[in-house]
């Protein structure tokens, strides 16, 4: 797709929009992989944070090659060289951060809402990043708070910990990565830790955002799979009645071949049983999000893009794309996944959208 059919793709999808606010329900603050960046807020750009001289570039359209497939980690076979280049890539796309980088993003794709989700390493601890957060972001309505529970927090402290961040800082999410904080859900302790966090999520009123799928670029070979939706079934999801987001709709790292014949079917299974679990689209290629528009319900999908790590606007444009290839009517399915879903999950949000909403629902 050349840049004008680019151009053309994204002005339709505004059209379609209208004035509903879209959201995405899957943005990093910060990179997550090889732990915090230091950055110092610009004294000639408002909303704009570096951590390195180098002049911040505003994001660009261009030409997408929508068939182009990413090599997996398993494709390669020296490791050393492949997570060096992973690594100086994560830290080149972090470079610059805050509102101005992000609203940048936002622009180009027709996005006005965001959830921003900083995910804790195994190993790291403290209040750092949800610091850094609430400085960069907070009061900014644009710019939903997330929180995700450091590892020496026991599973009895859990419960004060998220209490004391949801009034000091204005969460309104909770992020759980099994394989980056090394959570599995298939041992006792993982299985105890995480409906924790889910106890807590009901008394706070917190959503929920888990990965879902494979780590393959995990430091910790072991917790690849940590995600895997397979793992994801020890969970009592039913704990909390707040909504719990299952992240790239199970299938980040697999195969078509295995989404089709693995990941859909039981995930369509925790889906049926738990009426609180949706999914979201953050950083899959059109075939995979094809199959997944194809097998679940658009009710039970939002928005995600997995921004900085993807670019916002691309995953804009493969979810249309893949609406186009799946569903009788791609419009109405946008928008309720772009626009009504999420609004379920943050109701409070903006009335005026509420109201539209339901006399959308209402007249279909």
């Amino acid at each position: 797709m050349d840049r004008k059919n680019v151009e053309y793709a994204l002005d339709l999808i505004r059209d379609i929009k209208g004035s509903y606010t879209f959201y995405d329900v899957h943005v990093h603050p910060f990179e997550v992989m090889d732990g915090a960046i230091n950055y110092v807020r610009s004294s000639t750009c408002y909303g704009l944070y570096s951590s390195v001289a180098a002049e911040y570039v505003m994001p660009e359209i261009s030409d997408l090659d929508l068939k182009k497939k990413e090599k997996l980690v398993g494709d390669y076979h020296d490791k050393k060289i492949l997570n060096k280049m992973l690594q100086l890539n994560r830290r080149r796309i972090y470079a610059h951060n805050g509102p101005k980088v992000f609203c940048d993003q936002m622009k180009l794709s027709g996005v006005d809402k965001v959830v921003l989700l900083p995910v804790m390493a195994k190993d790291e601890y403290g209040d750092q990043q949800l610091r850094l957060l609430s400085d960069m972001f907070g009061g900014d309505d644009r710019f939903l708070l997330g929180y995700c529970v450091p590892n020496d927090i026991s599973v009895n402290e859990i419960s004060g910990k998220i209490k004391r961040v949801v009034n000091e800082y204005n969460v309104e999410v909770l992020k759980i990565h099994p394989s980056l904080q090394g959570i599995n859900p298939s041992r006792t302790e993982g299985k105890d830790r995480i409906e924790s966090i889910l106890a807590a999520a009901k008394e706070e009123s917190l959503k929920v955002i888990i990965h879902g799928g494979l780590s393959l670029d995990c430091k910790d070979a072991h917790a690849v799979a940590y995600g895997a939706v397979s793992n994801l079934q020890h969970i009592d999801w039913s704990i909390t009645s707040e909504t719990v987001v299952i992240a790239h709709a199970g299938s980040y790292g697999h195969s078509p071949a295995e989404v089709s014949r693995d990941v859909l079917p039981s995930l369509n299974r925790l889906l049926s049983h738990y009426e609180n679990l949706v999914v979201d689209t953050s950083a899959l290629e059109v075939d995979l999000l094809s199959l997944v528009f194809k097998n679940i319900n658009t009710d039970r999908i939002c928005f995600g893009s997995d921004t900085l790590y993807e670019k916002q606007w691309i995953e804009m444009l493969k979810m249309w794309c893949a609406l186009q290839q799946s569903v009788i009517n791609p419009e109405d399915s946008l928008i309720k996944v772009a626009s009504s879903n999420p609004l379920k999950l943050f109701p409070g949000e903006n009335k005026n959208d509420r109201k539209i909403t339901d006399q959308v629902e209402s007249n279909r």
